[in-house]
């Protein structure tokens, strides 16, 4: 056996186990077992971790860039860069994010970001070249890219450059799909808007997951939408609404579940929150989470380009941004909107934990389990068990990662690196 791991607590994440021995082979975990004293010698490289907490790897379905690149317009070394960013602090699969743009824009990227693509349910984990890149271990893996716009509602467009925003258009959402090599994994559009719905069927049809985000949508609207085809809310509680008043037929401000009330009331949907202690109050992640079930909530970095930069003012050309000192990053000059995270998914689940009071096992399924259940992945990754990736994370008991093995592999421990310069 290559890799044998002792570790003092593991999450698997369905269960919390003490004192447990992991055997690696070719990437793939073998056995989840107690340790015994004559196991370390049954392998050629033992790591003792029974200080740590030992985690799957962490898997991020947001993240539009890093260290002052945005996958806009990231070449390939940049966007290697920004992958083992992420990598280092603990995200062993992730999903690059395209926001609002013109359309010839947001084809040249989701071209160039195709060749990336490692691994997604009806994805080949192949490049253009016909090679299988599953096996590369010094970046994350690769699952697919999320569509944000540009069919979104203006009224809640956040830091989107409104000038791009369009209705949703099924022959340019399919050009789009094929720009990609059809590697589209989500797609993030406004349900209420016309015609939204037979682009929900279409992509459903496809297999991509379709999410409703930006959104002035009625709980009745995201309802009719299910039937469509839609499973996602994305970032909720952003640039969508909660339970407010709206006027009736009648012109009565009566009650509105809205699009985070449909997450309440239906099991047909899941639902990513951005836990940065800025985009969503953390104390109410874990009341959803009693409601709702960590199975039903995913979390998610939403990293600006931003991220692993120091405060300052950047401009990738489209969304000028500034980072703030104490932590977050807002559209420079644009009416106070936040412009995604300046946080890595690790220091999500911290946030979780330690200012949401959201139990331990529950945080580390909502950003390891559950964003792989909801890309159809849940067997391979999320997961600590025979069959699954090697993708590991080492905690420290404040939750800092601290070690990551990616398919069995140790990569490059946080801070071992130059990460981020100002532009």
């Amino acid at each position: 056996m290559e890799l044998g791991i002792r570790a003092g607590r593991l999450f698997t994440p369905h269960e919390e186990r003490t004192d447990v021995f992991v055997a690696v082979e070719a990437g793939t975990i073998q056995s989840v077992e107690p340790f015994r004293r004559e196991l370390p010698t049954q392998v050629k490289t033992f790591v003792d971790a029974r200080d740590s907490i030992v985690v799957p790897g962490l898997v991020d379905l947001q993240v539009n860039g890093g260290l002052g690149h945005n996958f806009r317009k990231a070449g390939g070394a940049q966007r290697h860069a920004i992958y083992q960013f992420f990598l280092r602090h603990g995200t062993t699969a992730l999903v690059p994010t395209l926001v609002t743009d013109e359309p010839s824009a947001l084809a040249a990227a989701l071209s160039a970001l195709a060749e990336d693509v490692t691994g997604s349910t009806g994805i080949l984990p192949v490049n253009s070249h016909g090679q299988d890149t599953r096996a590369t271990w010094d970046q994350p893996e690769i699952l697919g890219l999320h569509l944000e716009g540009p069919f979104i509602n203006p009224e809640r467009r956040g830091a989107h450059p409104v000038r791009h925003i369009r209705p949703p258009d099924l022959p340019l959402a399919r050009e789009l799909f094929e720009a990609a090599h059809r590697r589209i994994a989500i797609l993030t559009l406004a349900p209420e808007l016309d015609g939204a719905m037979p682009l929900i069927r279409w992509f459903a049809d496809e297999g991509i997951v379709v999410s409703a985000g930006h959104t002035t949508a009625s709980c009745d609207a995201v309802l009719r939408a299910c039937d469509e085809g839609l499973r996602l809310l994305t970032h909720m509680g952003n640039v969508s609404d909660w339970p407010h008043r709206r006027k009736n037929k009648a012109g009565i401000l009566a009650s509105e579940p809205g699009a985070v009330g449909a997450f309440m009331i239906s099991d047909r949907l899941r639902g990513t929150v951005i836990l940065d202690g800025y985009h969503f109050d953390p104390r109410l992640a874990a009341v959803l989470v009693r409601l709702r079930g960590p199975q039903s909530m995913a979390l998610i970095s939403d990293a600006s380009y931003a991220t692993g930069c120091p405060p300052g003012e950047y401009d990738d050309g489209l969304v000028p941004t500034t980072v703030h000192p104490d932590g977050y990053a807002y559209a420079t000059g644009g009416g106070g909107w936040l412009a995604g995270s300046v946080v890595t998914l690790a220091q999500a689940l911290q946030i979780a934990v330690q200012k949401g009071g959201v139990a331990l096992r529950d945080a580390i399924e909502m950003a390891t389990l559950t964003p792989a259940r909801i890309l159809g992945i849940e067997t391979r990754k999320g997961r600590i068990a025979p069959g699954a990736d090697a993708d590991l994370v080492f905690l420290d008991d404040q939750l800092a990662v601290t070690r990551v093995f990616r398919c069995g592999h140790e990569v490059a421990r946080p801070g071992e690196t130059k990460e981020a310069g100002r532009l």
